[in-house]
């Protein structure tokens, strides 16, 4: 009989033993289960700032290219003035 209890007693240790071991395990795998929620929250807000940062790269490439087209068209204008301030210039030097 007391070889029994003993023996019971030893499985009631273990079990305790396990169950700690257990609610351990479960403590750790919820707090693994927080910091992925998290990660994904970062990650869906990383998502759209990437999201509003091409746009804005889209807008800034389209205004980059119309001001280079608008200063191109300026930069002609002036060597358009240019060239014919030249030619009066040298008119008049050849004639005074």
């Amino acid at each position: 009989m007391s070889i029994e209890i003993g023996i019971y007693g030893l499985l009631f240790l273990a079990s305790v033993f396990l169950i700690y071991i257990n609610w351990k395990i479960l403590r750790v795998s919820q707090t693994i289960l927080n910091v992925s929620v998290e990660l994904l929250k970062e990650t869906v807000i990383i998502r759209k700032e990437t999201i509003n940062i091409r746009k804005m790269t889209r807008t800034i490439q389209k205004e980059t290219i119309l001001l280079r087209e608008i200063m191109a068209g300026d930069l002609d204008e002036l060597q358009q003035v240019g060239q014919k301030g030249q030619k009066k210039k040298s008119k008049t030097q050849l004639y005074p």
